[in-house]
């Protein structure tokens, strides 16, 4: 059976258990060379609006990179 999800929110994934991008989503799904493997990329856009001061752009994609790794891992 399959049913679309209503909300969107965190869940958890059991074995065996098949998730796919909805139509029309950034995300894509690539085949991995491991067929146990499923590798999901999410396109992420990092928007920085500064105040008077400079901003050093790399820095702040790697601190958000960091903290979005950080908080994946703590799932």
């Amino acid at each position: 059976m399959i049913e679309q999800v209503q909300r969107t929110g965190l869940a958890v994934v059991h074995e065996q258990e098949l998730i796919v991008p909805a139509p029309g989503s950034a995300a894509e799904i690539l085949a991995a060379e491991d067929a146990r493997e499923i590798r999901y990329v999410f396109p992420i856009e990092i928007e920085v609006r500064g105040g008077q001061e400079p901003v050093d752009a790399d820095a702040i994609a790697e601190h958000t990179l960091r903290r979005l790794t950080q908080g994946l891992r703590s799932l």
